[in-house]
């Protein structure tokens, strides 16, 4: 089973909702046949440009984002010993087909002592990692892409002060005494459309502030979730999104003014259908109270291979046909794109 077969082509699916379901018996981290490529571009973009990629709050306890990535960290090699499991659930011994690998190479490895251990986990996988905490989030300014407390983004023997080019902001203030989720530290080397350095540090309604409807729709749901789950523990939560973008970069942390119309003879290669498998699980780390580990699986293919699916097809066409147009254009289509899309079916 593809991870194309996911998606949800329902033209009833509201465009803005949760989506999430649990975890259960389903995998935790995914590997491919992708995976050496996408490992060896994920050591460049930290390499070369940790700050668009890697990023701490500012204000809060570096000795608390190091527990918990640590707590990630063995997370992944744990996951990692007992064999990463393929797309699909399929377990490493199962037969599997020849688009898909499982590798013990998932296993973290054992990092220098000049590394964040953040960066280790991130290096080891396909996957990003964002950590949530549960705190207040009035007072707290961010830098991005730095060393954390003398620990580097890639053992480099200098490491990038916090007053480096990357300037320290201030998020709205919140009401005294209240608590938010907020983005704390993470890895994400494949952005779709947004920057890290703008949302480090911000509870979760302003990390979704560009999402029309995000705050009043989800904003309380969300919190409540994340809650729930970081006082019941347990395997987490997944959900799956897509858009279709004109732009085979995995990194893309820009979102263009418009995005060009591919035209007919050049779309079945062209468009991309991008799409985030995300989960939600909480790590225990010994701190007073558990972090949240928000992973971002960002995969991709040609629409042609969507399309080359017949039952995939006739469901892409329906959503096309049956779907309220400025939900079609949240996906990444203007009504010119959808139009040659259309005549492509």
């Amino acid at each position: 089973m593809s991870w194309l077969d996911e998606i949800d082509f329902d033209p009833s699916s509201r465009w803005l909702s949760m989506g999430t379901r649990s975890l259960g018996q389903r995998p935790w981290l995914l590997t491919d046949a992708k995976r050496s490529d996408e490992l060896a571009l994920r050591r460049e973009l930290i390499a070369e440009r940790p700050n668009d990629v890697v990023a701490f709050a500012d204000g809060v306890d570096p000795s608390s984002i190091e527990q918990v990535s640590r707590a990630l960290h063995d997370l992944v090699s744990a996951d990692g010993a007992s064999g990463l499991r393929a797309e699909g659930g399929a377990d490493a011994s199962a037969g599997l087909g020849a688009d898909v690998v499982v590798g013990v190479g998932g296993i973290a490895p054992a990092f220098p002592d000049d590394q964040h251990p953040l960066v280790a986990a991130a290096l080891a996988v396909q996957e990003d990692f964002c950590l949530l905490n549960l705190r207040n989030p009035s007072q707290e300014t961010v830098r991005h892409g730095s060393a954390h407390e003398g620990l580097a983004v890639q053992g480099s023997a200098h490491p990038r002060s916090a007053n480096d080019e990357s300037a320290l902001h201030e998020p709205a203030p919140e009401a005294p005494g209240s608590l938010r989720w907020c983005l704390d530290a993470a890895v994400v080397c494949f952005p779709s459309r947004w920057r890290l350095a703008t949302k480090i540090g911000r509870p979760m309604g302003d990390v979704h502030g560009p999402v029309q409807g995000y705050e009043s729709e989800l904003g309380s749901r969300v919190d409540s979730l994340l809650t729930a789950m970081a006082s019941r523990g347990g395997a987490g939560v997944h959900r799956r999104n897509w858009f279709i973008h004109p732009d085979a970069r995995l990194f893309q942390p820009d979102r263009p003014a418009t995005d060009p119309v591919v035209p007919a003879e050049n779309a079945l290669e062209q468009l991309m259908v991008r799409s985030e498998r995300q989960t939600l699980r909480p790590i225990e780390a010994g701190l007073e109270h558990p972090w949240i580990v928000f992973t971002i699986r960002t995969q991709q293919e040609p629409l042609g291979v969507l399309l080359a699916d017949g039952e995939r097809a006739d469901r892409f066409r329906t959503y096309i046909d049956s779907t309220d147009p400025d939900q079609v254009r949240h996906r990444g289509m203007s009504a010119e794109q959808t139009a040659i899309v259309r005549s492509l079916l």
